[in-house]
């Protein structure tokens, strides 16, 4: 039975050390949550236990004796097939949402769609497809162009892989993924997820404990809640944190972080040499803190280009009021 699955960034899942390519069983019961090998059909499913910025994500085969309750399924043998990176483990929830959602589809353009009814599912795959659904449980997908997507309900799961998209949610534990480029996602729930692997992406959060993640490059990713996770792979990212005991880390070549008081960020300093870019090293501090000797004010862009610590237009290592 093909599955996804969660792992931290070792690949380990609770001590269990994994290895794509490889088989493994166990011995002796399994029961959910306690042994065996866990998974679940839906990818999206996944971020449930495993969030976007610090894990792996895996596809694998589950067989042998097996159990399911809710979302997961535990499985006496599983193989690890292969490691998904965000852009195939988001493509693989779009599908896995279109494949599942035929009941209430619709493959024509300019399609329009709207269901205020408890665990509605819609899929489109037409061009400037619009959706809407008011019900809790709501799953939405879509693969078209200029696609537009809202939800008010609580544990909606929202799919893009077109480019254009358009996503906004006010429910509660809202998912939100995205392959396509100029995706803009918007949640004002708490728990709230969002994902995309386009270019120019623009994601925002108002609600708690968010975690957003893109790895295209020229992202824009915005969180006013508390406990927000923020993290791009894309070139020339932007994050601004404006909650508390918030984290942002931008791993792209000049990526901009503002945070304001009490919240963290993550940079790296990047250098072309040799005709290749390389990571020099990657830092981290508390707004206050310092980066090679500067204090990280708050409410301030700061990125690394070149080898200095640029802040606001200026190279913040020249900073006479640091």
């Amino acid at each position: 039975m093909k599955a996804y699955k969660g792992t931290d960034i070792q690949l380990q899942c609770n001590g269990f050390q994994y290895e794509v390519g490889k088989d493994y069983s166990h011995c002796g019961d399994i029961e959910l949550c306690k042994s065996g090998f866990h998974g679940c059909k839906n990818p999206l499913d996944v971020l449930k236990y495993y969030n976007l910025i610090d894990s792996k994500f895996l596809e694998i085969e589950q067989s042998g004796k097996t159990k399911t309750s809710g979302d997961k399924t535990v499985s006496s043998k599983i193989k690890i097939k292969t490691e998904l990176g965000l852009k195939g483990f988001i493509e693989a929830g779009v599908q896995f949402l279109l494949e599942k959602t035929s009941k209430q589809a619709s493959s024509g353009n300019g399609a329009q769609q709207a269901s205020s009814g408890y665990g509605a599912q819609q899929a489109s795959s037409g061009n400037h497809a619009k959706q809407a659904s008011s019900g809790y449980g709501a799953k939405q997908a879509s693969s078209g162009y200029g696609a537009k997507q809202a939800s008010s309900g609580y544990g909606a799961q929202q799919a893009s892989s077109g480019y254009g998209a358009q996503q906004a949610s006010s429910g509660y534990g809202a998912k939100q993924a995205s392959s396509g480029n100029d995706a803009k996602q918007a949640s004002s729930g708490n728990y709230a997820k969002q994902a995309s692997s386009g270019y120019g992406a623009q994601q925002a959060s108002s609600g708690n404990y968010a975690q957003q993640a893109s790895s295209g490059n020229d992202a824009k990713q915005a969180s006013s809640g508390n406990y927000a996770q923020q993290a791009s792979s894309g070139d020339d990212a932007q994050h601004e944190l404006m909650g508390k005991n918030s984290i942002a880390a931008a791993i792209g070549i000049r990526s901009k972080i503002k945070a304001a008081n009490g919240n963290w960020m993550v940079l790296v300093d990047w250098r072309y040499e040799n005709k290749v870019w390389q990571i020099k090293q990657i830092y981290h501090t508390k707004v206050g803190g310092k980066i090679k000797g500067v204090k990280i004010k708050p409410d301030t862009f700061y990125w690394f280009e070149g080898g200095k610590l640029n802040t606001e237009g200026k190279d913040a290592n020249n900073d006479c009021t640091k």
